[in-house]
Order: C-alpha cells, then structure tokens, then sequence
C-alpha cells in the first residue's frame, strides 16, 4: 500500500515545461504505440538521472510505467508529461531493480522464486526458455507479451492475436467462439468448427462481432471515436441516442445539417455514447435471424458482450 501511495505521488507530481505529452484515453492505452518522439524524450531523460541503466531494464521501466498510468483511473483522459512519466518510472526503477538487487538474501532463481523459467520478478515472468529464444529472434514480435504475458510455442504455433469467429451451425448458433485461426487448424480434426460459420477478422483496436443464425460478422477500427460514430450510423441507428440523451430539439433546430449536429455532440460526449453501447451489446442475444447477438474486443480482450475463447 505504501508503495502504491508513493507511485501516485510521482505521478501527480511534476512541473510542465513545454515537454511532450502522453495521452491516457483508458486502461487499453500503449505509451509504446505510436508515440516515438515521447519514448525518445523519457528515454533521454532517465538516462541523464541513471546514466549506467541498461537497454533492457530501461524498457522494462518504461512498459511497467505506462501500464501503471493505464491502469490508474485517475488518469483516465489525462496528458502525461514526460517529466512526470519520468519520476515515475526512476522510482520504479530504484526501488523494484535497483532496491531488489540490493536485498543480498533474496535468491531470485530459488524455486520458490521461480514462473516458469524465470523469476517471478523478472520482466520474461511466466516465460519458459523456448519462449525467451524465439524473443530473442524476433523481439519486435513478441515485445507485447512483456510483463506478465504469455504465448503458445507448441509444433511453433505463437499465440497472435484473435483472428476467426465462429458459430457451431445454423441451428446451434446461440454461442460465439473466437479463436486464432493457425491454432485452430493445428487442432485435432475432431476439435475444429466448420469453415461454412467462420470468419477470418482484420487487425483493429477495436473489434465488434455480431452474429445469428446465418453466421458472424464483424465491424473493426483503430480508435474509440471511429468505433462509436460508425457502429452507430452503420448498425445501431441514431434515432434511440437522439431520444436516450433528450436532444430532439438539437437535432430538430439543425435542420437537413442534424448529421453533422448529431456528430458533434457524440464527440463532445464520446465516453457517454461508448458506455451506452457497451449496455446495448451486453443485453444483446441472437434470436434466428431477427436479432444479432454481438461482442466488443478492444485489443483483443472481451471487453462487452459474451464470447468463448478456443
């Protein structure tokens, strides 16, 4: 608990100074994602303060901090300057490497101590060796499973991001599977679905699947805004937010221009019109094909909705 007071107090804290800025939409936010020039700018920044850190321990800091801000609601919708992402993260760095390199009686490979073939302090926790010699040659691929994640090495299957969805058959189709395809077809022959109800599904940020008895379907885009304005306009309708926010009397003033009146307002209220269709899709349920259910991914992870994962 201590030490969680001490990392919000760095985070606060801090003086602006014309310095780049990290945007914390929500808890789904990468600093490592399109975000060059600020990673260079904290990069430079603790090397001043820590000049001997090493290139993996920097970027250990740097992930373990962006996903702290992520993390913390109350940063929710915030700018992060990089002085203050930097306090943060040398804090980080001095008290959980430095400080545990320091604690001489502390064994890290002891079994006790151990995830799988690494430390359970360690930035490749969870990993086995395998897992660490495929990084090795291709860090770039498995970066994003740093940090806790984990990934399938078994006949040299990696476990990529969700890319299929599937339903059983045109009379079982009350339950959506979403899976890897690769996966999926090294799977027993007995184990895998029909290809006649299944769907390959492009990369995206956010991914809305819907589904009935004829099959699934899907929706997908790089940011929430995208997601919200054209899920509304292209699958739900405008008619019931322009009743459910009482704003008639906008959209009636605006005339043959309520479009771009509509627009507006969603994006002056985006997180409202997100949460309202998170609501939408949790009370949705396939019936024949009169009704669709549907699931949000967002990065990959169910985030409304209802889905079995292979």
């Amino acid at each position: 608990m201590k030490e969680l007071y001490r990392f919000r107090q760095f985070l606060a804290e801090g003086i602006i100074k014309e310095e780049l800025t990290w945007y914390v939409e929500d808890e789904n936010e990468d600093v490592r994602f399109q975000n060059d020039a600020y990673l260079k700018e904290v990069g430079r920044k603790i090397k001043e303060i820590h000049p001997d850190i090493s290139s993996e321990d920097l970027n250990k800091i740097i992930i373990m901090t962006g996903e702290q801000y992520s993390r913390e609601e109350d940063f929710h919708g915030d700018s992060i300057p990089s002085g203050n992402f930097v306090k943060a993260a040398v804090e980080i760095y001095q008290t959980d490497v430095l400080g545990s390199e320091d604690d001489e009686d502390f064994d890290e490979w002891a079994p006790e101590n151990l995830d799988g073939d690494f430390p359970k302090r360690s930035i490749f926790a969870g990993w086995t060796q395998a897992q660490y010699d495929a990084y090795q040659e291709e860090p770039r691929k498995y970066e994003k499973y740093l940090g806790g994640g984990s990934f399938n090495l078994a006949e040299g299957i990696i476990k990529e991001n969700i890319d299929m969805a599937v339903i059983n058959s045109h009379d079982d189709y009350y339950d959506l599977y979403i899976g890897n395809k690769a996966e999926h077809d090294a799977a027993d022959e007995e184990e895998q679905f029909s290809d006649e109800y299944m769907i390959d599904l492009k990369p995206g940020m956010y991914q809305m699947i819907y589904w009935n008895d004829e099959g699934p379907d899907y929706m997908n885009f790089d940011n929430k805004l995208e997601y919200v304005k054209e899920t509304i306009s292209g699958f739900w309708g405008e008619d019931y937010f322009i009743e459910e926010f009482g704003i008639e009397d906008l959209m009636d003033a605006a005339g043959d221009n309520w479009g771009s009146a509509f627009d507006k307002h969603l994006e002056d209220n985006l997180d409202m019109y997100y949460e309202k269709l998170n609501e939408f899709i949790n009370n949705s349920y396939p019936d024949g094909d009169s009704a669709s259910g549907v699931v949000l991914l967002v990065n990959g992870k169910v985030v409304a909705g209802e889905a079995t994962e292979l």
